[in-house]
């Protein structure tokens, strides 16, 4: 019966070995995603920082 309980033992640890690998795998997909929301968040409020810009009739030369 030894050889039974080594194997079964095997087959545990296998199966909480995949279990946490694929909870790692998600936590980290998660993790990814809510960076890259992160980075587009940043990237938009430093596109809407950027000041317009000045066009042909925009602005009034007074020193002219």
């Amino acid at each position: 019966m030894g050889i039974e309980n080594s194997i079964a033992a095997a087959s545990v640890s296998m199966s909480q070995a995949k279990v946490q690998t694929s909870v790692n795998i998600a936590l980290m997909k998660k993790s990814m995603d809510q960076q890259e929301a992160m980075a587009v968040s940043l990237v938009q409020d430093m596109m809407e920082s950027i000041p317009a810009p000045v066009g042909t009739g925009d602005f009034i030369d007074i020193l002219a």
